[in-house]
């Protein structure tokens, strides 16, 4: 479709530096270099999922560190990538009914719903673990409660536990949530203002001197759709 020949063309503006960065784990610096020889092909294998509308490409599937080899083909213009900080949290707020609960999961939000979470219950998990365990709860059809994630919303969120352990595609709906704005809405912004752009599941990559200009579009369509404005991080590739 009109989405993905647009942002196919978009990645083929991307390269990888022949010096590549160093990756201690062998095997992470093994996967690095598979997707590098990829990328450096001009190999970007894009696609929908099987089940959910996000798309799916060879930068998306790079290990995180490999992704600091990549370079833009433009002399001089550097490659940025932005994700919305806690994007499924975020997203979850569209389920929330109970309006305590909502303003509590929005000013947890805001402080950073994992660490809310890690201290609330003093769990020795790191930010990182916490994280790990809120996706794994989510995309579990049985969302089992034996979890920082689970106790979490169980002990402070019951009305939100309530309906998300109604519904096994949870974690399914807020993927094809998230594609509907970062995907199709944004690439369809980015194609009527010949804007360069490529969707990365909960972010995207732009081009140094857009940053800003694309973090508030991007931000104005998941206030316009959750209610509120999440955090938009980025940082300059390479």
């Amino acid at each position: 479709d009109g989405v993905t020949k647009y942002v196919h063309q978009c990645l083929q503006e991307i390269t990888v530096h022949k010096d590549l960065v160093p990756i201690h784990d062998p095997v992470r610096e093994a996967m690095a270099l598979y997707q590098c020889r990829r990328i450096w092909s001009r190999c970007f294998n894009l696609h929908y999922g099987d089940k959910s509308r996000r798309l799916f490409h060879s930068v998306i599937l790079m290990v995180r560190e490999g992704r600091q080899n990549l370079r833009l083909r433009t002399p001089g213009e550097e490659l940025v990538y932005c994700d919305v900080k806690t994007c499924y949290p975020n997203l979850l707020v569209t389920y929330i009914n109970d309006p305590n609960e909502r303003s509590l999961w929005i000013d947890a939000l805001n402080k950073d719903l994992y660490d809310v979470a890690r201290t609330t219950l003093q769990s020795s998990h790191s930010r990182e673990k916490v994280k790990v365990q809120f996706s794994k709860f989510l995309s579990d059809p049985k969302h089992p409660t034996n979890n920082v994630a689970g106790r979490f919303l169980e002990t402070h969120f019951p009305h939100l536990l309530k309906t998300i352990q109604g519904d096994a595609n949870m974690a399914l709906n807020l993927q094809n949530l998230e594609a509907s704005i970062l995907v199709q809405q944004m690439v369809n912004w980015a194609i009527l203002h010949h804007i360069w752009y490529v969707p990365m599941f909960d972010g995207f990559l732009c081009k140094h001197h857009q940053v800003n200009q694309i973090k508030d579009q991007a931000a104005n369509l998941l206030e316009q759709r959750l209610g509120h404005r999440p955090i938009i991080n980025h940082q300059v590739l390479g």
